[in-house]
């Protein structure tokens, strides 16, 4: 059902609950249709998004920080999450907020199984319902609803124990990955290629995770993506199928080209609209080199990662997505905008990043036979080749002029980031700008009439 805020408070007035810093993007997007935006987190300093000359104050929240994050357990009720959320809606009250935005995948599970409060006091939440939103955070039963909607999805065992593992393993063979129930980029997930490894990985992942599965690792050096914006009905609103360049970590690409939407696209919008999703989600993908199938790897009910440069892709565009966003959030039919292949985007902060990932990954030996790093002769050569082509900057590197305080305070975060370890960075589109890019080349077997 269509929720309208208090038409009485005229233009809308935005909420940030715990903004993460690739939230920059929704201020940049959201701000000339608004007419007050704040932020509320625990600690000023880990709120990137309160420098923005786009925000307008941002307010420390004083009650304790919830822990719990058991998407099984239904709607968290302990103490810490109820105070949580009486913090946010006297806070919207007093600042006359009409909309709230959860930053982050936590923030959306301690928030949404609240709505009714919020819809009572006139506020819209702008997040899934939370049996959507639980759903796509829960890496185990995500896939089993998946599979039931016709998308391919590794073969997986849910384990109790060491020796439940082990078992497992001999149907599953290595390498293996380990997953949490819940996770947050890869900070969840393990590669595994032996017992030894098998075993701490589980009993590391137990000690937070009320379960733990063993999934097939999937062989393959390309990972497609795909975000959405969708309406209150799950339909697509903005559809953007991206190819992953280059990559700062496992969970964070930094050079990307938009591609047609492959084969198997039309069971991914169903598998967004039955879930019950709406307003930003974004689902990763991998390419199966045993047959060329696309894989579902993850989702997540929010913007992604990507959204720093996509916004800038969309802006080229003419999509106002920031009134889309708010058209969408208030229930309003739209139209849907397919984004064209061919459009590359870089975040330019990250690239010295990508260099030292590469870097690492040509030194992380024997490779993998699937997964081969390039030479970095060739990595260099491809970077340089990406920027001949003139792509389209992030919104990050675009705030140097826009907006300074915010890029200092970014700027000073990266450089505190340790290099990962390249563990899962697929490796295949890495030198993809010196290779033909046109419509058929970006389609990993393309959707036919998509």
């Amino acid at each position: 059902m269509t929720q309208e805020p208090n038409s009485s408070r005229g233009r809308p007035r935005v909420l940030l609950v715990g903004a993460a810093p690739n939230m920059y993007a929704f201020l940049a997007v959201l701000r000339p249709h608004v007419e007050f935006i704040a932020a509320t987190n625990w600690l000023h300093k880990a709120t990137t998004c309160a420098r923005s000359r786009w925000c307008d104050e941002f307010w420390p929240i004083s009650v304790a920080e919830p822990t719990g994050w058991d998407v099984t357990a239904g709607v968290p009720a302990d103490d810490a999450t109820l105070g949580f959320v009486r913090h946010v809606l006297d806070l919207a009250a007093y600042l006359e907020i009409t909309h709230v935005v959860p930053g982050s995948d936590q923030m959306i599970f301690w928030l949404s199984g609240y709505r009714s409060a919020f819809t009572d006091a006139g506020i819209v939440l702008c997040c899934p319902d939370f049996d959507a939103g639980s759903l796509v955070q829960d890496k185990i039963r995500l896939n089993e609803f998946a599979e039931r909607h016709g998308v391919p999805v590794p073969r997986r065992v849910v384990v109790e124990d060491d020796a439940a593992a082990l078992a497992a393993r001999e149907d599953l063979g290595f390498p293996v990955v380990v997953k949490g129930l819940t996770s947050t980029g890869a900070s969840g997930v393990r590669y595994v290629t032996d017992d030894g490894e098998l075993v701490a990985a589980v009993r590391e992942l137990r000690a937070s995770s009320p379960e733990v599965a063993l999934h097939e690792y999937v062989p393959g050096a390309i990972e497609p993506s795909v975000t959405f914006l969708l309406d209150e009905k799950g339909r697509p609103v903005v559809e953007t199928w991206l190819r992953k360049i280059r990559y700062a970590d496992s969970g964070r690409s930094c050079c990307v080209i938009s591609m047609p939407p492959p084969r198997g696209a039309d069971a991914v919008r169903e598998l967004a609209r039955e879930s019950g999703l709406t307003g930003w989600c974004a689902f990763q993908f991998k390419v199966d080199s045993r047959g060329g199938e696309l894989v579902l790897i993850e989702g997540n009910p929010r913007i992604g990662n990507n959204f720093k440069i996509l916004v800038e892709l969309w802006r080229r565009l003419g999509i106002d997505v920031g009134r889309l966003t708010l058209a969408a959030w208030n229930g309003q039919a739209l139209p849907r905008h397919l984004t064209p292949p061919g459009l590359l985007g870089v975040s330019v902060l990250e690239e010295p990043t990508a260099f030292a990932v590469a870097l690492r990954g040509r030194r992380r030996k024997p490779f993998r036979r699937d997964n081969r790093p390039p030479g970095l002769p060739r990595f260099v050569l491809a970077t340089l080749a990406t920027y001949a082509r003139r792509p389209v900057l992030d919104v990050i590197t675009k705030s140097l002029l826009r907006d300074p305080a915010f890029f200092v305070a970014a700027a000073k975060r990266l450089v505190r980031i340790r290099v990962p370890q390249p563990q899962f960075v697929p490796w295949g589109d890495a030198t993809l700008p010196l290779r033909r890019t046109g419509s058929r080349q970006l389609g990993v077997d393309e959707e036919r009439g998509g």
